[in-house]
């Protein structure tokens, strides 16, 4: 029974804490937002401080849009190069047609050029003295 009485004692102070502690809470906010507290004494000796948010607020607005820029110069980057490696594979394998022996062929006989395929096979120059 004492328990009990003692467990109810202790709900109520607990009560009356959280209801003081929410009052206390209402007051610093309505004193935080009061005008009658700002006067030019407490914005002068809070200037530094103001200043120095200010100045941190730029930086980051600063630092944001050079974030933003580096982004979106790599996701121009990262395009360009793979446009750049579709050409390279397109020029290469061109390359590799036009230097196939029927293709070079066909080219010199079109150019007229009077030049005729060997069917002999190549042979090999010795010197002596060397």
């Amino acid at each position: 029974m004492k328990l009990f009485k003692i467990f109810k004692k202790k709900e109520i102070e607990d009560f009356e804490k959280d209801a003081e502690s929410k009052i206390n809470i209402s007051d610093t906010v309505k004193g935080f937002v009061d005008t009658k507290r700002i006067t030019k004494e407490t914005v002068l000796k809070q200037a530094g401080f103001i200043f120095m948010l200010f100045f941190f607020g730029i930086i980051y607005i600063a630092n944001r849009f050079n974030a933003e820029r580096l982004v979106r110069e790599a996701v121009k980057l990262k395009k360009e190069r793979s446009e750049l490696r579709s050409e390279h594979i397109a020029t290469a394998s061109e390359l590799m047609f036009m230097s196939k022996q029927s293709e070079i062929i066909e080219l010199v006989d079109s150019f007229k050029l009077g030049l005729i395929e060997s069917t002999e096979p190549p042979i090999k120059v010795k010197v002596e003295g060397e």
